[in-house]
């Protein structure tokens, strides 16, 4: 035991253990639904129509995706120093993250040459454009449509085998897809948390004379405004980093006996980047006119930083 564990209360303790395993747990589960949806890849996006050229938001596309397969390589360099797994893991998932916020944010400006400025507007429409348009393979198109919590429950209910696997290690699908459906209630919970927050201090709810939600007209309030609300996997994926790297301070660095775990985590991050990032490749080549996007394929499977590509760098 560690000192500083040692010093820790009991509960502290527990949660430590626990935030670990959720944080692999549920990279597990998405690693294991990419593996069933790669054979769909192929056809997935032949419906996909080219869009006008725009030079300067076609750069930002090549500029967003080089950015993510840099993060990639990162990846794919940490595992193959497994023996350092443990040490690799906070940045690695932070590497994780932002390899995919920018390929989405890629596919968010091949979708209509917008450029999404923060991690919030990246995901909310990420979220709008591409998951709630079914223009992304499971498991990154679980959602829901509102935070309003009677509603995102029926609708996560609706998901194959959602009960009943919150604290299990994913070995199949079913307990895979268990997980995934978990993992996105907690980050809905979260995410509707923070914004009642910010509708106790809206002069709509102070004006009112509200001190609680348990009126029915403060709910009305509050549901108008939960509503509008989404949530999907960009959502998840940033208080996925966000858990690593700012909370939870022990739970990477003083967690014992557990680097087959650890190892396992870093396999899971570099696979599942990798899908994601083939999809929105794969998205953005119909996009973007198919000339230019073939010259880009090329470039990139020239440089040296970029190794271990072969299976990413693939357009028709």
């Amino acid at each position: 035991m560690s000192w500083l564990l040692d010093r820790l209360p009991p509960e502290l303790k527990k949660k430590n253990n626990f935030v670990f395993l959720g944080a692999v747990h549920w990279p597990r589960g998405l690693a294991l639904i990419c593996n069933k949806s790669k054979p769909l890849l192929a056809q997935f996006y032949d419906r996909v129509q080219p869009k006008d050229v725009n030079e300067e938001a076609d750069n930002q596309v090549f500029l967003q995706i080089m950015m993510s397969l840099h993060y990639l390589a990162t990846l794919k360099s940490m595992n193959k120093r497994l023996e350092d797994a443990q040490v690799f893991s906070r940045i690695a998932i932070v590497s994780w993250y932002y390899g995919i916020l920018n390929a989405a944010k890629a596919m968010n400006t091949a979708t209509d040459n917008s450029d999404s400025q923060t991690h919030r507007k990246a995901a909310d429409e990420w979220d709008a454009k591409i998951s709630s348009r079914k223009l992304i393979l499971s498991p990154f198109d679980y959602r829901i449509n509102s935070l309003v919590k009677k509603s995102y429950m029926a609708e996560i209910n609706k998901y194959p085998n959602c009960k009943g696997y919150s604290q299990r290690n994913p070995s199949d699908l079913t307990t895979a897809e268990g997980i995934c459906c978990s993992y996105l209630s907690g980050t809905a919970d979260w995410y509707r948390k923070k914004e009642e927050i910010k509708i106790r201090s809206s002069k709509e709810y102070t004006g009112a004379g509200f001190q609680n939600f348990k009126s029915k007209d403060s709910q009305g309030l509050r549901d108008s405004s939960l509503s509008k609300k989404s949530c999907g996997f960009l959502h998840e994926a940033f208080r996925y980093r966000g858990k690593s790297n700012y909370r939870d301070v022990t739970y990477l660095a003083h967690t014992t006996d557990f680097h087959n775990q650890f190892m396992q985590l870093l396999s899971d991050l570099d696979s599942t980047l990798e899908f994601f990032i083939t999809m929105a490749i794969s998205y953005c080549s119909r996009r973007l006119k198919k000339e230019t996007f073939k010259l880009f394929i090329e470039d990139a499977s020239k440089n040296a930083l970029l190794k271990d590509m072969e299976n990413v760098l693939i357009v028709k």
